[in-house]
């Protein structure tokens, strides 16, 4: 099973029975054992969601889209972040990254409460803009995706709007710390989860993204 553009299952099976299993390393330089293990995860990203992502980019009409790649994303990348490939509803995933990631600081505010009616920022784009996609085709709740915005987030005739480029390079940020960060030997949980995640995918082990829900569910 081909597994990214460039590695199998077979070539990760191989790989992943070489790495150890807490995510640490021989010597002084994780790069030693974990720079191909890196490398894998990273084809296998940029071949299904990255190069599509950036095709969508440059089309005019492909705003709606576009963003649902990038939550998937987003929830992809925060379960990796936080080891928790085991079931977790999309909802706390992605909210919670987009309150607490520092790139995303317009998405935070003091009205957070939790539950599917949270009125806070965070929890709005997840209910209407990225929910309203995924299942009716369509933003809710006066939610527009644009681009060529002289911010992220802003108002108009009372609408939220949403720059979907701007938001998009934002995820691309994100992905680009996440592989520097799994080779900075302090990361040994990221490179374990990086290995649980793809031993997962390839059949290796019961714990991993394969054998979760659709990222599209609630």
């Amino acid at each position: 099973m081909w597994i990214g553009s460039r590695y199998r299952s077979d070539d990760w099976a191989h790989i992943s029975q070489n790495l150890p299993t807490d995510g640490g390393f021989a010597g002084d330089d994780p790069r030693t054992e974990w720079a191909e293990p890196v490398e894998v995860m990273r084809d296998r990203v940029d071949t299904r969601f990255m190069r599509t992502a950036d095709l969508l980019r440059r089309a005019s009409t492909a705003g709606f889209v576009l963003l649902l790649v990038d939550s998937l994303l987003i929830e992809f990348l925060q379960r990796l972040r936080t080891d928790q490939l085991d079931a977790v509803g999309s909802r706390e995933l992605v909210t919670t990254f987009l309150r607490d990631r520092a790139r995303f600081d317009a998405f935070r505010d003091t009205s957070h409460r939790g539950g599917a009616k949270c009125p806070c920022i965070a929890c709005d784009f997840y209910r209407n803009a990225r929910s309203g996609i995924a299942h009716y085709a369509e933003t809710r709740s006066d939610w527009l995706v644009k681009f060529g915005r002289p911010e992220l987030l802003g108002r108009e005739n009372g609408a939220r709007v949403i720059d979907r480029n701007r938001f998009h390079v934002l995820v691309e940020d994100e992905y680009a710390d996440y592989y520097r960060e799994l080779l900075e030997p302090a990361n040994q949980q990221l490179r374990k989860t990086l290995k649980d995640a793809l031993d997962g995918v390839c059949g290796l082990r019961t714990r991993g993204l394969a054998s979760q829900p659709s990222p599209l569910t609630d």
